[in-house]
């Protein structure tokens, strides 16, 4: 009688706890929210399919159909911006004076998205420091768009000798990159625009000497 008795209490334990778990999670396959793997899966699916409704953005697009293209969620990727006119934009220069791209409007433009934090992009540094000397007299003009606070990109620039011009702000910087075809903000990120303001090329990772002339040679009336 007393096995029994104990028995009984055992069970009636058991499915007090059970239905509490009910209670409080719901029955399996009811709850759609977070935290349940097969309703994120559908989320992700689904908004993998929307994206992949949305027509893509021709190469030159106009600055109009480009803004109507963002504010439809669309991301403009490199592929999209080579052909298209150089964006404008002004970042702070190491003096914190304001610096405009717009100043090198009749050069052969190649501008380099880049961090002191980043290996690659200081690899390539001494390249780039190079290219600005070899074409410097035939128009060609380097720039720099750190993606950092200015402290320590003004001391690594000392250290180092990058004599062509250097802006820098993180926040700003991963904004320009992205309209400049990098959304990811991946670096470094290189792009080359022609006397026109046109962009003729992008390049993605180390860029070497050999790859920077090459997108050099693509551009009409290049150095």
């Amino acid at each position: 009688m007393r096995l029994y008795h104990w028995l009984l209490l055992a069970f009636s334990a058991a499915a007090g706890l059970a239905l509490g778990l009910l209670i409080q999670y719901g029955m399996p396959g009811e709850r759609a929210e977070e935290g349940d793997p097969a309703s994120l899966d559908a989320a992700v699916d689904e908004s993998v399919a929307e994206v992949g409704d949305s027509p893509p953005v021709a190469a030159g697009t106009s600055e109009e159909a480009r803004a109507e293209a963002a504010t439809a969620g669309e991301v403009l990727t490199d592929g999209d911006i080579v052909g298209a006119s150089r964006p404008d934009f002004e970042m702070p220069g190491l003096d914190g004076e304001p610096i405009d791209v717009a100043r090198f409007d009749g050069d052969i433009l190649v501008i380099n998205f880049w961090a002191t934090w980043c290996p690659p992009c200081v690899d390539e540094i001494p390249m780039l420091i190079e290219l600005q000397e070899d074409f410097a007299e035939a128009g060609l003009q380097v720039f720099g768009v750190a993606v950092e606070n200015p402290e320590p990109v003004g001391e690594f620039a000392a250290e180092f000798g990058i004599d062509y011009p250097l802006v820098a702000d993180r926040r700003k910087g991963f904004e320009v990159a992205e309209a400049y075809g990098n959304p990811q903000g991946l670096m470094p990120y290189t792009v080359f625009v022609d006397r026109e303001g046109t962009i003729r090329g992008v390049h993605q990772g180390l860029l070497t000497r050999e790859q920077a002339d090459a997108h050099l040679e693509a551009i009409p009336d290049g150095p």
